[in-house]
């Protein structure tokens, strides 16, 4: 089952011991569409504090009862690494927490190296070796995103300049990629849903994201219909109708003035 953001965020925390908090917001990896934290507020009895939590940890997410379990206990969560939202996230902080509290470190692979990032749906495109040292580059930068803001405060256009709006981004529960996100055109009256492989690259000091297809192709893909029980089938047709897209990398940090990888468009 696929969910948009505001779907996990105010899901009840269902600890192996009883319920802790609620969901408040998602964090992004910049490096690959993936979810890769919950932001847990834990209630007004514990003064509101907000903790993060692995998605690693997450065993099911219930949309329709409004709860995400996880194999953490209480006990766990209360001591997890609270959430600034004014600090950054950075892979050295990560790593600090990581082991301090035995969280997997998964962004590495079994040998201890970055692993290929991952790319959504069902591209076959090879990924050239600067992408693999994009997570050593970034160990002192913040290397995530919250979603909740990102759908808030980013802008984004078309391939020929045409202004558009995130309405939301589409998470896969099952390994926490993102596959794709609605959006919605200026001069259109209705979301259409694009794969998330369509961004050619991401701005994140102007906070735009440039997308490698033009506004006509937009305006002519799937409209987004907010219903948990047609998603399925709107990942096939989507998936159908950008099948022969061009495919951009994904979060690409252009604000650090690398290129684009050749074919990921012309911005």
């Amino acid at each position: 089952m696929y969910l948009n953001v505001q779907e996990i965020c105010g899901c009840s925390v269902l600890c192996r011991d009883g319920v802790a908090g609620k969901v408040q917001d998602v964090i992004l990896s910049r490096s690959t569409w993936r979810a890769r934290y919950a932001v847990v507020n834990l209630g007004v009895e514990s003064g509101n504090t907000r903790l993060i939590m692995p998605l690693t940890t997450a065993e099911t997410v219930d949309a329709w009862r409004r709860r995400l379990c996880t194999s953490m206990t209480c006990r766990q969560l209360e001591f997890a690494l609270p959430h600034d939202s004014g600090a950054p996230l950075t892979r050295r902080r990560e790593q600090f927490f990581c082991a301090r509290y035995g969280w997997p470190a998964d962004w590495l692979g079994a040998n201890g190296a970055p692993p290929v990032p991952a790319l959504a749906l069902d591209s076959a495109k090879p990924i050239p070796p600067c992408e693999q040292e994009l997570e050593l580059m970034l160990s002192d930068e913040c290397e995530t995103q919250s979603a909740s803001r990102m759908i808030a405060a980013f802008s984004a256009s078309t391939s020929d300049g045409h202004n558009i709006s995130i309405e939301t981004i589409i998470i896969n529960p099952q390994d926490w990629q993102v596959p794709c996100m609605a959006v919605r055109l200026a001069s259109a009256a209705k979301s259409v849903v694009l794969p998330t492989r369509t961004v050619a690259a991401i701005d994140w000091l102007t906070k735009h994201i440039y997308l490698d297809e033009e506004a006509d192709t937009i305006a002519h893909a799937p409209r987004w219909r907010n219903r948990l029980d047609a998603r399925t089938a709107l990942m096939q047709q989507l998936d159908a109708c950008f099948k022969n897209s061009p495919i951009g990398r994904n979060f690409f940090p252009a604000s650090k003035g690398l290129a684009p990888v050749s074919g990921a468009g012309n911005k």
